[in-house]
């Protein structure tokens, strides 16, 4: 009968348990695993990902950068290139301390509970600390040169000057990604489980994910992290998202009341409304406001582009002959030159103003604040200056 594999909750234990398989004292074999750290490389990027046969590598420590995904901002753990006789070393550098920290990090960042668990087996955290210092040092060298099975984009800096750029995967990210996706998933059987404490708990679910497989039946050839996910990671969807066709009506008469549906911006104009409604009238509330009317500008304008991105001179024909030349000016391309000219933008300002006081006291009803001439005249002001930069930009 075979023996029940015994779980291992903390680092000492995994120490000791590990020392045992190999017949040693946890001492000797914490000293040996220490020692043969020269065989590990660091590194958050790794060619082999690419081509097996890469050999280059580089170890980023970027910080966070608002708007961006970096290796450095997604709290990625560093990957460590190490052949398989090493694999003990990298197995112990990558075993947890915390839920949130494994000992390459609890080193690095000098984290207190890491003490506690080699105190407890008399282990001296000095050796630890100076390999691994040593280990960072030398990630931080700088590849020589790329190598050629690297895709690689030449990016123009001046005439016949160009950047070499290396597309290097990050390992890092990239087996980070696959540890929350798990997660995710792991979370979501449990709240269809009755029998689990998450039962009945929203869940979330990433569809349409693509898992991918490096190594084969060796992922420790490319990595440690890699062979710790047994090889697997996943993609996620880069494609458009599939809009159904919107057919745009062609106004006859007027834009504002033909081509664009009031209701289109309600949740705008709710907005808009807690705003107007204030009795206060700091700063903050007169930004936000025009920062709302900006949104229903840009809403606008969206449709007056798709309208000249059709049929250059339709305006021309009969059945548009009472739309009003200043908006034939605006939306049809068959009049660009005409466009050039200013004159027409404070009577599409005029009528705008006029759509959104329309539009917002239709949605609200007797709640709506009544607007006066001031804040048409603001209305109309903010669209007009859109109006006359973007003849500037096309003259």
């Amino acid at each position: 009968m075979a023996k029940e594999k015994k779980e291992v909750t903390s680092l000492h234990e995994y120490i000791i348990e590990s020392a045992a398989r190999k017949g040693k004292t946890p001492a000797d074999w914490f000293d040996a695993m220490v020692m043969q750290m020269n065989g590990c490389h660091l590194a958050s990027h790794i060619g082999k990902f690419t081509n097996p046969d890469i050999k280059t590598t580089v170890c980023s420590h970027s910080k966070k950068v608002a708007g961006y995904v970096t290796t450095g901002g997604s709290n990625c753990s560093l990957d460590i290139l190490t052949p398989a006789q090493y694999l003990g070393s990298a197995s112990l550098l990558l075993s947890p301390v915390t839920p949130d920290k494994n000992v390459l990090e609890a080193v690095i960042t000098r984290d207190k509970e890491l003490e506690k668990e080699l105190e407890l087996l008399s282990l001296p955290i000095e050796k630890l600390q100076k390999k691994v210092q040593e280990m960072l040092e030398d990630s931080q060298k700088e590849p020589e040169a790329t190598d050629t099975h690297l895709r690689q984009v030449y990016f123009p800096i001046a005439e016949g000057k160009y950047h070499l750029l290396s597309v290097m995967p990050s390992s890092s990210l990239a087996l980070e990604m696959y540890r929350r996706i798990r997660a995710i998933n792991g979370h979501k059987i449990g709240c269809y489980n009755k029998k689990s404490e998450t039962y009945g708990q929203p869940c979330e679910e990433i569809t349409e994910l693509t898992k991918i497989s490096f190594g084969g039946t060796k992922p420790l050839n490319i990595s440690a992290l890699n062979s710790r996910c047994r090889g697997k990671t996943y993609l996620l969807s880069s494609l458009p998202p599939s809009l159904p066709a919107r057919k745009i009506r062609l106004p006859k008469s007027d834009f504002f009341r033909e081509s664009i549906w009031y209701k289109q911006q309600s949740s705008t104009l709710y907005r808009l409304h807690a705003y107007m409604k204030q009795d206060r009238n700091t700063m903050e509330i007169r930004q936000a406001i025009h920062d709302l009317m900006d949104e229903i500008i840009s809403a606008v304008l969206l449709t007056a582009y798709q309208i000249r991105a059709g049929e250059i001179g339709w305006s021309e024909k009969e059945a548009y002959s009472q739309l009003p030349t200043a908006q034939k000016i605006w939306l049809d391309d068959a009049c660009m030159e005409e466009r050039l000219e200013t004159s027409w933008t404070g009577e599409i300002a005029a009528a705008f103003a006029r759509w959104v006081v329309f539009s917002y006291e239709k949605l609200l009803g007797e709640e709506a604040v009544s607007l006066g001439d001031a804040e048409w005249r603001n209305i109309k002001n903010q669209i007009e200056i859109v109006l006359k930069d973007e003849v500037r930009y096309e003259s």
